[in-house]
């Protein structure tokens, strides 16, 4: 969650096509699996380049999944609010939610693609992950879930939700697709 050109970041996600924002949201909503970072710091004194290794448990990386999903979407909210085309955002989140697929292309059924695939972000989002350990990670979960709503109105009506939670309490479900065109 740290590069050096945020502004850059930002930009490039705000105009990409829900053909490129799709797979990104799949691949972000994907199991997370602990993993090891290097990196290369400058000590200040000796100006000597250092490795530095940094690990991440399979909750940080969740929660690192999480925060990165709030802030496309509230890049998304932000920027559409600012140039008045709040209606423009919700097509691209709208469309990129139906190709949440390796490709990015859109099903036969891409009403049913959005209700399925919001499904299963909404309940990635959900899970309280890092909330005893960091103090913003509720706060992500929440505006997301405020961002997600205002972005997917148009099409959220038409999602009819059934959710359970199995032997093991994950919380799974369906999602069914109840509008016209399908």
């Amino acid at each position: 969650m740290s590069y050096g050109y945020p502004a850059e970041l930002e930009q490039w996600t705000v105009e990409a096509i829900p053909e490129a924002l799709g797979p990104m949201l799949m691949t972000l909503i994907s199991e997370a699996k602990a993993f090891d970072v290097v990196s290369y710091d400058r000590d200040s004194y000796t100006g000597v380049l250092k490795e530095v290794k940094t690990h991440y448990t399979e909750s940080q990386v969740w929660m690192l999944q999480q925060r990165a999903i709030n802030r496309i979407l509230n890049w998304i909210v932000i920027n559409a609010q600012k140039k008045g085309n709040l209606s423009t955002a919700q097509l691209q989140f709208e469309e990129a939610c139906m190709r949440m697929s390796r490709f990015g292309s859109k099903s036969k059924a891409p009403g049913q693609s959005y209700c399925a695939n919001r499904l299963k972000m909404d309940n990635f989002m959900a899970e309280g992950v890092q909330r005893l350990y960091d103090p913003d990670a509720d706060f992500i979960r929440a505006n997301y879930k405020k961002n997600s709503a205002l972005l997917g109105v148009r099409k959220g009506n038409f999602c009819e939700r059934r959710r359970y939670y199995g032997r093991d309490y994950v919380p799974s479900g369906f999602a069914k697709y109840t509008g016209e065109g399908q």
